[in-house]
């Protein structure tokens, strides 16, 4: 016996509500799922963020102050010459004639001179003296023995020249000859006077009026010059600044000559 279509069909209520079970169990099973986790990877595990304490980080900024300042006190420290002349260096500088002598006092009253700036250290810079020297230089020939500068000396007394060699000395403060050099210019003593040698020795010494004293072209009229006395019968003496000081020059050692200005 045939079943009618109808039959065949089915109840419609009847489907209908098992298709809505069918998807709220469905919908159900897609919740518990949590598809974001597939997508956002939302279920593995975050870094771990350590985090300081107030008093930690407190300390951690006193350690970095204390190590900037140190920074900042060794690089001034460094940057600093000696003698604390970092702000004396740059003084006096600046365009200077091509010729010009530089000349200063050392730390041990010693005048000294120089033909370039960078030759005087930053310290003395400050109380520099700048002589502007001509375009005639002239130089004179010197002699150079163990490190010792001779130059050629004429002194002239009453009339009578004797020229010889003299030893340069910046330290000397007069012009001294020995007995026999003196002898031989025939120097009549005036005055007596005392003079502390080199082992700080004191002995008297003699002194007379020289006519005049030459170096090259360089003349000083009514010289005072000191007879030093000495056991032997060498001619010899020194050229001191009495002289020196009153022509600025230079001395170029490896040229062997005195640079006048």
């Amino acid at each position: 016996m045939r079943k009618s279509n109808r039959e065949k069909a089915g109840n419609p209520i009847a489907t209908v509500v098992s298709l809505m079970v069918i998807m709220g169990v469905f919908a159900w099973w897609l919740f518990q799922l949590d598809l974001t986790s597939f997508i956002f990877d939302k279920h593995k595990a975050a870094p771990e963020v350590n985090t300081m304490t107030q008093a930690q980080y407190q300390e951690v900024t006193r350690i970095w102050n204390e190590q900037q300042q140190a920074r900042q006190t060794e690089k001034a420290e460094n940057s600093e010459p000696v003698d604390k002349q970092e702000d004396v260096s740059q003084q006096n500088v600046g365009p200077y004639p091509r010729e010009a002598i530089f000349q200063y006092i050392d730390k041990s009253g010693l005048i000294v001179m120089v033909d370039n700036i960078d030759k005087i250290p930053p310290r003395y810079r400050k109380n520099m003296k700048i002589i502007e020297g001509g375009s005639g230089q002239q130089r004179t020939p010197i002699d150079v023995v163990n490190n010792q500068v001779y130059v050629p000396v004429s002194l002239t007394y009453r009339g009578r020249t004797v020229t010889t060699r003299l030893l340069l000395d910046t330290g000397a403060t007069g012009i001294t000859i020995s007995p026999a050099l003196a002898q031989r210019l025939g120097a009549q003593p005036t005055s007596q006077g005392n003079a502390t040698l080199a082992d700080g020795k004191k002995v008297q010494t003699h002194q007379f009026i020289c006519d005049h004293v030459s170096v090259g072209s360089k003349n000083k009229n009514a010289a005072v010059v000191s007879i030093m006395p000495r056991e032997d019968s060498e001619e010899t003496g020194l050229l001191g600044m009495s002289f020196l000081a009153d022509f600025p020059h230079t001395i170029d050692l490896k040229a062997r000559v005195i640079k006048w200005f």
